[in-house]
């Protein structure tokens, strides 16, 4: 997210450099982390058009944001976490009614799946290790190499990817849970 949109803030960091390339028991994939950083925006800041062809991960501290990722609309609150794809446009649907922040990081990925990751999906958390491990990014882009800012990176969806497949895991039982209630009570008046 350009900083100063809307009279708003952000620290960031463009990093230029090689991909990590990464061999797993099953699978290789290339990983950069682009960017990353720490966004505030006044009221009535609107997520601007953003480039496309680079994921970008949001993780919601304060406000509201809504974004709009090729035809979905993404409504985020405080805690939500969204991934977004690198082959589709992005922009805001609608200005922040109050002040906005949250973390942001940019990457190229050439496979997300290696990695477990659900892209063009929204999780609400209540996982504190997103934040801390955001602010260990933000940090470590200051001062360390390009490659520990990538491990660093990684962490954090890897992390991601769990809090994906803890949400998905939640949402079954809930419909289960619906779904018996709703045979149980089906002919009560």
């Amino acid at each position: 997210v350009p900083a100063g949109c809307g009279g708003s803030s952000a620290k960031s960091g463009k990093r230029e450099g090689a991909d990590l390339d990464i061999k797993t028991g099953n699978s290789a994939f290339s990983f950069r982390c682009l960017s990353a950083g720490y966004f505030v925006g006044k009221a009535g800041w609107i997520y601007p058009r953003d480039r496309v062809g680079s994921f970008k991960l949001i993780y919601m501290l304060h406000g509201e944001l809504n974004i709009q990722e090729g035809l979905s609309p993404f409504n985020l609150q405080p805690g939500d976490l969204l991934l977004l794809s690198s082959a589709l446009p992005r922009f805001g649907m609608t200005p922040s009614s109050k002040k906005v922040s949250f973390y942001w990081a940019e990457f190229d990925l050439s496979d997300p799946d290696a990695l477990g990751l659900q892209v063009s999906c929204k999780v609400a958390t209540e996982n504190k290790m997103i934040s801390s491990l955001f602010g260990h990014l933000l940090l470590m882009k200051e001062s360390y190499p390009e490659d520990a800012v990538n491990y660093a990176a990684l962490l954090l969806l890897s992390e991601t990817a769990a809090v994906q497949r803890n949400a998905a895991v939640r949402c079954p039982r809930i419909l289960q849970n619906i779904t018996e209630w709703i045979r149980k009570n089906i002919n009560t008046p």
